[in-house]
């Protein structure tokens, strides 16, 4: 299974990354600079 993680700055994200990746979960993704990035960099932030 793939897990993309991700939170506003980045930093929480980081560090559930690191604690799932101690448990044994593997392929795992980091949004680095998180959402705030992802949206100064003109990604798309769709919401329901």
């Amino acid at each position: 299974m793939t897990y993309a993680v991700y939170c506003r700055s980045g930093r929480r994200s980081a560090i559930a990354t690191t604690k799932m990746s101690s448990k044994g979960f593997m392929s795992l993704f980091n949004l680095d600079g998180g959402i705030g990035a992802w949206q100064a960099n003109g990604g798309a932030l769709v919401t329901s």
